[in-house]
């Protein structure tokens, strides 16, 4: 009857018995078992709290590869409808340039009437 309550076999509660009677062991089989059992249940636990964040890296990491996916396309576009600026003035116009006002000519005749 004790057997099917601490759900070891006979021979388990006898070895326990005696082990205890002798001083050999400290707790009974039955003590022994729950905490197995304690114990195992807490590492079940652990297992699914760690197999819920594994889930949550994965779907994560999917979401950062299409991402980057999509920023790469996008680069890929803006890349293609990007052109540098051209310089479209020819010679003789940025030789007539009549922005520099350190030439000497301009210098001396800066303080004339006009």
């Amino acid at each position: 009857m004790l057997a099917k309550q601490t759900g070891c076999s006979v021979s388990e509660l006898l070895r326990d018995a005696i082990a205890q009677y002798l001083g050999i062991c400290e707790q009974p089989a039955s003590q022994t078992l729950d905490q197995f059992r304690t114990e195992l249940n807490t590492f079940k636990v652990s297992i699914s709290q760690l197999d819920e964040k594994v889930n949550n890296l994965s779907s994560n990491s999917r979401l950062l590869t299409t991402l980057s996916l999509k920023i790469a396309v996008l680069e890929g576009i803006v890349a293609k409808n990007t052109t540098p600026a051209k310089n479209t003035a020819t010679s003789s116009q940025l030789l007539d340039d009549d922005d520099d006002c350190d030439e000497p000519d301009e210098i001396l005749t800066d303080f004339l009437p006009r």
